[in-house]
C-alpha cells in the first residue's frame, strides 16, 4: 500500500497526513492546501496554515472537555472550519458523527442517541427542540454547540498538538448508513480504515501534487469528506471549496484555477449537459472525471464525453468499505461497469452460502479491504451478518449488492440484494427490467418522453411480489393511457412473463437523499 512508503502502519489519519506533507513539500509546507470560494469572501491556506487552522481546532476541542474515545455531533455548516474542525477532533482521538446538514432537530435526536454523543455542533435554532426530543439521560450527558459561531469560538483557544498515543485502530467516525432496510446503523470507521481509502485511490487515480480538485459535494458524506477533500490532501495537492453546487460555476471555477480533477454525482453530470454549448467555459484542463453514490446512466456517460472530451471514470464504495473498485485510467471505460479492484482489495461475487461463483455469474459481491470498517456500532448482530472471516483469515464484507463479473474482470451491479424481486418463485432483478425498458423506448422510434424508471417489487396475494414500475417524464407532464399500453406490449418481446410490469406509476420526481441517491424504499410505502 502506498502509504506504507511514507508512514507507519500504526499512524493515526493526522499523523500520517502531516508525514505525508512534509515528504511531499520537501519540508517548505508553502503550497496552497485549500482555497475556499465563499460568496462574500475567498480565503487561502497554506499547508503550514492548515497545520495551525487543525491545532488551534484541536484547542477549542480539548477544551470542551472532549478526551479520547469521546463522541462530537457534527452537524457544521460547509465553511472553512468544516475541515480544521474535523481533523482536529481527530487529533485528539476524539470521535467524529457526521451529521447530514439537512437533518431535523427530530432526526438528530436518534442518531445523537444512539451514538452517545457527549457534546454536539448543532445550529442553534434546532437546541430548545433537540433537548425535549432527547431522553433525560442524553441531555444529562450533552453538550450543545453553536455550529454557526464556531470560527468565534476557534479562534480564542492555543494550538493543541495531536496526541501521539492515538494508533491506526481508533475509532475516527461514526458514519450512519441510509437505513434502506430498518433504522440506520452508525458504521464505525477507524483511523486506519480512512488511510486503506486514501491509499489506494492515490496510486489507482495517479494523484500527485500539481492536482487542483474543485469541490462542491456534501462534506458530512464519505464521498465529499474521504473521496474528495482528504483524496487531495493525501495528495497534498489544491482543495478548492465552493459554498454549494452550481453547475455553472463549478465549470467557472474549473477554468479559472485549471483544476485537473473533478467529482460529483450523476445528478452533478446531468446539470453540465442541461448548460448550452455558449454558456460552458472550457475544463480541457480535467484529467480525471469520477462519478458515484448513485448509478450513472451509459446515455449520461456518452453524452458527457461527447460534450466535454472527458471519460468519466466509474467507481464502487459504501459506508463500510470506503472505496474499493474503480475503472481504470489506462484503458477504454465500458460505461455501466464499476471497474476493478483497487490496491489491496479482494472482490468475489458468492451465493448465499458464501461459495465463490463462476466468473459470469450473478450473486452478492462480498469485499476485503484495508478500508473495511470495524462494525456496527453497538449492533453486534448486524455486524455478524455482514462480517465474516475466511478459512484464510480475512476479514469479508457481505455488500449485500448483486453483482456479476465479466471475462475481462470488470464489476457490474444489477441492484441490491434486497432490492430482488421474487415474483411467483422467481428471481426478479429491477436493473434487467429497466434496462428493457430503455432499450424498448429506443426501439419505438418515438420521441424521448420517459427521464427516469424505477422498479421496484410490492406486495401481491397471487404474485407473492409483484413487478411495479414509477417513472418521471421529460416534460413533467402524466402521459396518455395509451403510450403505457404501447410500451407494455412492446416489453413482450424482451422479458418473460413474470418479469413484466403489473403497474406503471407517473410521479412528478422521484424519491432522493442528498447525495442524489435513489431511495427505493419509500416507493414501497
Amino acid at each position: 500500500m502506498d502509504y506504507l512508503s511514507t508512514t507507519h502502519p500504526k499512524d493515526n489519519l493526522i499523523s500520517a497526513l502531516y508525514q505525508r506533507w512534509r515528504s511531499l513539500s520537501g519540508g517548505s509546507l508553502s503550497s496552497t492546501s485549500l482555497i475556499w470560494e465563499g460568496e462574500e469572501s475567498r480565503l487561502s491556506w497554506s499547508y503550514e496554515e492548515l497545520i495551525t487552522e487543525i491545532e488551534r481546532s484541536a484547542g477549542f476541542i480539548v477544551s470542551l472537555g472532549l478526551e479520547p474515545g469521546d463522541v462530537l455531533g457534527f452537524q457544521v455548516p460547509r465553511g472553512v472550519a468544516w475541515l480544521p474542525l474535523f481533523l482536529g477532533a481527530l487529533s485528539q482521538g476524539v470521535t467524529v458523527l457526521s451529521l447530514n446538514d439537512s437533518y431535523t432537530a427530530h432526526e438528530l435526536a436518534y442518531y445523537i442517541e444512539d451514538a452517545q454523543a457527549k457534546v454536539a455542533f448543532i445550529p442553534e435554532d434546532k437546541h430548545t427542540t433537540l433537548r425535549s426530543t432527547l431522553t433525560l439521560r442524553s441531555r444529562e450527558r450533552l453538550s450543545l454547540i453553536d455550529s454557526c459561531s464556531l470560527e468565534t469560538h476557534r479562534n480564542a483557544y492555543a494550538p493543541q498538538a495531536p496526541l501521539d498515543s492515538i494508533n491506526a485502530d481508533h475509532l475516527a467516525v461514526l458514519a450512519y448508513t441510509s437505513g434502506t432496510t430498518g433504522r440506520p446503523k452508525g458504521a464505525r470507521i477507524r483511523h486506519r480504515d480512512i488511510i486503506g481509502t486514501l491509499s489506494a485511490l492515490h496510486e489507482s487515480w495517479a494523484w500527485s501534487v500539481s492536482d487542483r480538485l474543485v469541490h462542491t459535494l456534501p462534506l458530512f458524506h464519505i464521498h465529499g469528506l474521504f473521496v474528495a477533500a482528504l483524496g487531495s490532501l493525501w495528495a497534498g495537492a489544491q482543495l478548492i471549496l465552493l459554498p454549494r453546487f452550481d453547475a455553472l460555476q463549478t465549470l467557472q471555477t474549473i477554468a479559472a484555477h485549471q483544476a485537473t480533477v473533478l467529482m460529483g454525482v450523476p445528478t452533478h453530470y446531468h446539470r453540465y449537459l442541461q448548460l448550452s454549448e455558449a454558456e460552458r467555459p472550457p475544463v480541457d484542463s480535467l484529467r480525471l472525471v469520477t462519478s458515484g453514490s448513485a448509478p450513472l446512466s451509459p446515455e449520461k456517460f456518452e453524452a458527457f464525453q461527447e460534450s466535454f472530451g472527458v471519460q468519466i471514470v466509474e467507481r464502487y464504495g459504501m459506508t463500510e468499505v470506503g472505496i474499493v473498485l474503480s475503472a481504470s485510467l489506462n484503458e477504454e471505460r465500458a460505461p455501466g461497469s464499476v471497474g476493478y479492484p483497487l490496491p489491496g482489495v479482494m472482490a468475489k461475487i458468492c451465493d448465499a452460502h458464501n461459495r465463490t461463483l463462476a466468473q459470469g455469474g450473478v450473486g452478492e459481491l462480498h469485499i476485503s479491504s484495508e478500508s473495511l470498517f470495524d462494525g456496527y456500532h453497538r449492533r453486534p448482530e448486524a455486524t455478524s451478518k455482514c462480517i465474516y472471516i475466511c478459512e484464510l483469515g480475512r476479514r469479508w464484507m457481505r455488500t449485500g449488492d448483486i453483482a456479476h463479473q465479466d471475462s475481462s474482470g470488470r464489476y457490474w451491479l444489477k441492484g441490491r440484494a434486497s432490492e430482488m424481486i421474487i415474483s411467483g418463485g422467481l428471481n426478479v432483478y429491477p436493473a434487467e427490467v429497466e434496462n428493457a425498458i430503455k432499450a424498448t423506448l429506443n426501439e419505438l422510434r418515438e420521441p424521448p418522453w420517459i427521464s427516469e424508471v424505477v422498479v421496484v417489487g410490492l406486495p401481491d396475494e397471487d404474485w407473492g411480489e409483484r413487478v411495479e414500475v414509477f417513472y418521471t417524464t421529460i416534460d413533467h407532464i402524466k402521459p396518455l393511457f395509451a403510450k403505457i399500453e404501447r410500451l407494455s406490449e412492446a416489453l413482450t418481446e424482451r422479458l418473460a412473463s413474470y418479469k413484466r410490469p403489473k403497474q406503471w406509476t407517473w410521479l412528478a420526481e422521484l424519491p432522493r437523499n442528498a447525495m442524489g441517491k435513489l431511495q427505493r424504499f419509500k416507493l414501497k410505502g
